[in-house]
């Protein structure tokens, strides 16, 4: 009996683990309406590019986000050159705040997991500085309210007219 109680102890401990450290990003959730825009979160900040005293023409590292079921980055940005985009998001993303991903013309499609990855190419490993992921909640604007009169008296209508 002791041994599958520490058992059970220890489960419960990893899944209460697991829970904590998938909630613990601020931005983990964004939710957003259909024609609208969302921001997804990435920090980009002065100590991962180096020296903040040191300003740089040409920043070493590049910033990446990724889509679950996507082969190919939604959005590449290296430096001061144009980004990257995926087709499916042309004209649609840009980036916030350094490395945030603004999504405009919200569809319903674009609701998914998607993945900062900021790649810092002045280190000596392939380390990501980021990696975290944010899962993009769309929901549809409503089109058609319907009241209880309404449906009651469509349905009276119906009845009277042996449609039911």
């Amino acid at each position: 009996m002791g041994l599958e109680r520490l058992w059970l102890l220890c489960v419960t401990a990893a899944v209460a683990a697991v829970c904590l450290l998938r909630t613990s990003g601020a931005d983990s959730l964004v939710r957003a309406r259909v024609g609208g825009a969302a921001e997804l979160g990435c920090s980009l900040t002065p100590s991962s590019l180096g020296s903040p005293t040191t300003p740089r023409l040409f920043p070493l590292h590049v910033v990446e986000w990724v889509r679950l079921g996507y082969n190919v980055p939604i959005l590449i940005k290296f430096g001061v050159y144009a980004p990257r985009v995926h087709p499916n998001y042309k004209g649609r993303v840009s980036l916030t705040q350094g490395a945030s991903l603004l999504v405009e013309g919200l569809r319903l499609e674009d609701e998914g997991w998607f993945e900062c990855r900021i790649l810092l190419l002045d280190k000596t490993t392939d380390e990501f500085r980021n990696g975290t992921w944010t899962f993009l909640s769309i929901t549809a604007s409503a089109c058609c309210a319907l009241s209880e009169d309404s449906v009651s008296a469509d349905t009276a209508s119906s009845a009277r007219r042996g449609q039911l």
